[in-house]
C-alpha cells in the first residue's frame, strides 16, 4: 500500500502547530485582557469550572474540595481515581507554573499531541497521509467548524461533541484523550508489527485507562474481545489472539490499585448517593444511535467491495476498525444486562463517535484507493 502522494510530511507538523495555537489563543487573549489578574476566566463550558477547581485542589492536596458544585460533600470518598488531577497539579507544583499558566501550556501541547496521535492512527490504518490529517483535524477541531446547512458531515458527529473548541476543557477530554488514543495506536501496532515491546506497551496503556474513566477501558475491552474472537475463529490466527489476551492480562495487573480504590468506594454507606452523583440510572432499554449503525454499515460496505483486492494489512485494519466499532455498541448497551446506565453520552461522544471519525476516514481512503 502506498501512502498519499503530493502530501509532504511537513504539513503534519504545521497542522499540529496550528491546532495547538488555535486552542491556546483564547486563553492567551483572556490572560492579556485581564492583566494583572493571573487566573483565567471560563471560556464557556459548564464543566470547565469543575475541572479547574479540581486542578486547584490538587495543588494543595485537598481533592475532596475540588468540586465547586458539591462543597457540602467534600469529605465523601471519590468514586473515580483522581490520577489526572494529581499528575497535572503535581507537574504545576514541581515546575512552579500556576494553574492558569499550566492550562495555557496544556491547551497547546495536549491538543497538538492529540492531533498527532489521531493522525498517526488513521494514517497507519489507511496508509494515507491525507486521511490522517483529515481525521486528526476533525477529531480535535470538531464538527462545529462545519456548517450543517451545507455539509452533511456536520450532522454526523453532533450532540455533546459539537461544542466549540471542545478540548479546552482541562483533564477531560483534553488530557484523557491523549491516553485513550495512545492506547489505540499501541494496540494497532502490536497487532500489525507482532513485536513483544508493542504488546507490553499496549497492555500498560490499556491498564492506565482504568484511572481516567470507565468509558475508555471498557470500550477497548469490548472491542478487543470482539477482535480476539474474530481473529481466533474466523482468521484462525492464534498468534494475534494470544497478543490480545496478553495485553488484557497486563492491563489487569496495572489496574489492581484501581480495583482496590473502587472496592473501598463500593463499601461506603453512601454508595447510592455517590452513584446518583455520577448520573447512574436504572434502565434496561437498548441504545442504538443511528450514527453508530451508519459507521458499521459503511465499514461493511468497504469490507465487501474491497475484499477481493485487499492485502493482509488492509484486511487486518478493517477487522480492527469493525471490531472496535462493534465493541463500542456492546459496551454502550451493557446496561441491558446490568440495569445500570452510566452517562451514555460519554460513550457516544468520547469513545464511539471519536473512533468512528477515524474508522470512517480510514475506510473511505481504502475505498477510494480501490
Amino acid at each position: 500500500m502506498s501512502r498519499t502522494r503530493g502530501v509532504p510530511n511537513w504539513t503534519v507538523w504545521v497542522a499540529a502547530l496550528f491546532v495547538g495555537l488555535v486552542y491556546a489563543a483564547p486563553l492567551l487573549v483572556i490572560r492579556y485582557e485581564t492583566r494583572p489578574f493571573l487566573g483565567l476566566g471560563p471560556t464557556g463550558f459548564s464543566d470547565e469550572t469543575f475541572y479547574v477547581g479540581r486542578l486547584n485542589a490538587g495543588m494543595y492536596g485537598k481533592l475532596g474540595q475540588g468540586n465547586p458544585f458539591i462543597y457540602e460533600h467534600r469529605k465523601d470518598p471519590l468514586v473515580m481515581v483522581p490520577m489526572p488531577e494529581l499528575l497535572l497539579s503535581g507537574v504545576s507544583r514541581l515546575s512552579g507554573l500556576s494553574i492558569g499558566s499550566g492550562m495555557i501550556l496544556y491547551a497547546f501541547l495536549f491538543t497538538a499531541g492529540l492531533f498527532l496521535l489521531s493522525y498517526l492512527l488513521t494514517e497507519e490504518l489507511s496508509q494515507s497521509r491525507l486521511a490522517g490529517i483529515t481525521a486528526g483535524l476533525y477529531v480535535v477541531l470538531g464538527s462545529h467548524l462545519l456548517s450543517t446547512r451545507f455539509l452533511f458531515a456536520g450532522k454526523i458527529f453532533d450532540g455533546s461533541y459539537s461544542y466549540p473548541l471542545w478540548f479546552l476543557k482541562p483533564i477531560s477530554p483534553q488530557f484523557n484523550f491523549l491516553l485513550f488514543f495512545a492506547a489505540l495506536v499501541l494496540v494497532w501496532r502490536s497487532l500489525n508489527r507482532l513485536l513483544l515491546c508493542w504488546t507490553v506497551a499496549a497492555g500498560i496503556a490499556i491498564g492506565i485507562l482504568f484511572y481516567i474513566g470507565v468509558f475508555y477501558w471498557s470500550f477497548l475491552y469490548a472491542g478487543l474481545g470482539v477482535l480476539c474472537l474474530w481473529v481466533l475463529l474466523a482468521e484462525k490466527d492464534g498468534r494475534r489472539a494470544r497478543i490480545l489476551c496478553l495485553e488484557v492480562l497486563i492491563s489487569l495487573v496495572v489496574s489492581l490499585p484501581y480495583w482496590a480504590w473502587t472496592w473501598k468506594a463500593m463499601r461506603d454507606p453512601g454508595l447510592t448517593y455517590l452513584l446518583q452523583r455520577l448520573d447512574v440510572v436504572n434502565s434496561h432499554a437498548p441504545l442504538l444511535p443511528w450514527i453508530h449503525l451508519f459507521v458499521l454499515v459503511w465499514l461493511a460496505i468497504v469490507t465487501i467491495t474491497t475484499s477481493p483486492q485487499t492485502s493482509a494489512g488492509q484486511t487486518l485494519a478493517m477487522s480492527y476498525m469493525v471490531a472496535l466499532s462493534v465493541g463500542g455498541i456492546l459496551v454502550l448497551n451493557q446496561h441491558v444486562l446490568t440495569g445500570k446506565l452510566f452517562q451514555p453520552s460519554h460513550w457516544q461522544s468520547y469513545t464511539n463517535k471519536t473512533f468512528g471519525i477515524v474508522a470512517v476516514t480510514a475506510a473511505t481512503a481504502l475505498f477510494l484507493r480501490h
